[in-house]
């Protein structure tokens, strides 16, 4: 996943490029949050183009009262990964 990526808004909807990994699924849902202010958030859903490891986010902003270290956080927050994909991960390295 990006981190900073420039958005494109309309009202509260907004969009953006990413790059994925090549086994990424098509289609899944990941949180975007700002780190810059306001410090909005959106349960993202995210598209990959097939055969490319280019996708597209599109995602609805969510107002909230975070600092701007909670936003940092909450933006560089990590995931649990199974055993398996933490080794596919290395291996990619």
């Amino acid at each position: 996943m990006g981190l900073n990526n420039e958005t494109h808004d309309i009202g509260r909807l907004f969009f953006h490029s990413i790059s994925l990994r090549t086994k990424s699924p098509i289609v899944h849902i990941f949180p975007t949050h700002e780190i810059d202010p306001p410090y909005r958030w959106s349960n993202s859903l995210i598209l990959r183009l097939p055969w490319t490891t280019r996708g597209l986010v599109i995602g609805w902003w969510r107002n909230t009262t975070r600092t701007e270290d909670e936003a940092i956080l909450a933006g560089m927050q990590g995931r649990d990964m199974s055993y398996q994909e933490y080794l596919e991960e290395a291996m990619e390295l």
